[in-house]
């Protein structure tokens, strides 16, 4: 997992609130610490040391990014 991915999560005063996990290099969240809620965005590692933000469903994509910026891309 990319420490810098982690740090820019948390520096998200919203992404702060929920509980994080890693699986992948990717970076996914709940809003609960028992059962895994599946309503929350997730942040999906790329080649290239890109990210991509979809979610709740990999079909829905949020924007693509380096660590540290966002630049939505509302053409997918």
């Amino acid at each position: 997992m990319d420490i810098r991915l982690v740090g820019a999560a948390y520096g998200e005063p919203l992404l702060r609130q929920l509980h994080p996990s890693s699986s992948h290099r990717d970076l996914h969240f709940s809003r609960c610490t028992g059962a895994w809620s599946w309503d929350v965005p997730f942040i999906m590692h790329l080649p290239g040391g890109r990210y991509l933000a979809a979610g709740p469903s990999r079909s829905q994509i949020v924007g693509e990014a380096d660590t540290g910026t966002c630049q939505s891309d509302q053409g997918r």
